[in-house]
């Protein structure tokens, strides 16, 4: 399984939290780490391919450093086309249309690249079974767990199911035995906001932001406490953040629930 996690924003909230670099340092090597975890507990291999970003600097960029130092040491396969098109001091953001999504030159680039890499895992060695893991994570979909219809979100061929939390409407979900809650996945989108999540107790989540003006998903990954149920409820504040494009919807606001993520 290829992973390609460094046009994430991941960068920006650890240049936003300088006070705290250090634990922000090891919790993204912490989360890296479980993606391997996870495909070597289901029999399968990791792989890492970044792609760049047009507002990083390469020269000095965290994010790479701790990607590189996590497959050295677990011997998994790891490709950097950002780290190449600096060495060769390409003008990288002439490949994307903005920060992240690729002109079409950049994504024929970006295509023979990962053909190339693919090539190599295939003729490589199998790795599977050389890590002792113990842990184990899930991922639980809420939407089955729920009392209530669910919905499907659809985009670019990628299918998943969700809840539905509207304002004043609050969820429940109970567990047949407590979980260990280390992030969540929900759909938003013009009508979303902040939601509260109760687990060992009451946190907020702002999910909007400038590009709502369409319906994505968007993940979090973080120790959200143990508890046998979550109660999931959509505040009915209109966020103040303007959209980049588009007029903001000023409806009543909801939020859908994907995933909750468990060890």
């Amino acid at each position: 399984m290829v992973f390609e996690v460094a046009t994430s924003y991941v960068r920006q909230v650890y240049h936003q939290h300088t006070a705290y670099n250090k634990a922000y340092h090891r919790e993204i090597w912490q989360h890296i780490e479980r993606l391997i975890i996870a495909c070597h507990v289901r029999g399968k291999e990791a792989a890492f391919f970044n792609l760049p970003r047009a507002d990083v600097d390469y020269a000095d960029d965290m994010l790479e450093s701790i990607i590189l130092k996590i497959c050295s040491l677990y011997k998994t396969p790891f490709f950097s086309l950002s780290n190449e098109l600096f060495l060769q001091k390409f003008d990288i953001p002439s490949l994307l249309l903005d920060e992240v999504h690729p002109t079409p030159l950049g994504a024929l680039l970006y295509a023979e690249r990962f053909l190339s890499f693919l090539e190599g895992l295939e003729s490589s060695p199998s790795r599977r079974g050389v890590l002792p893991f113990k842990q184990r994570y899930n991922a639980i979909n809420v939407a089955r767990l729920a009392e209530k219809n669910g919905h499907v979100f659809l985009r670019h061929g990628f299918e998943a199911d969700y809840v539905l939390v509207q304002a004043g409407t609050p969820l429940t979900i109970k567990f047949e035995e407590p979980q260990k809650i280390e992030g969540f996945s929900v759909l938003c989108g013009p009508r979303s906001g902040t939601f509260s999540m109760t687990t060992d107790k009451k946190r907020d989540f702002l999910c909007y932001d400038e590009h709502c003006y369409y319906e994505r998903m968007m993940t979090s990954v973080q120790v959200l406490g143990t508890s046998g149920t979550v109660t999931f409820e959509m505040q009915p504040e209109i966020p103040s953040i303007e959209l980049i494009k588009g007029e903001k919807d000023f409806r009543s606001r909801q939020i859908g629930i994907f995933f909750l993520f468990t060890e």
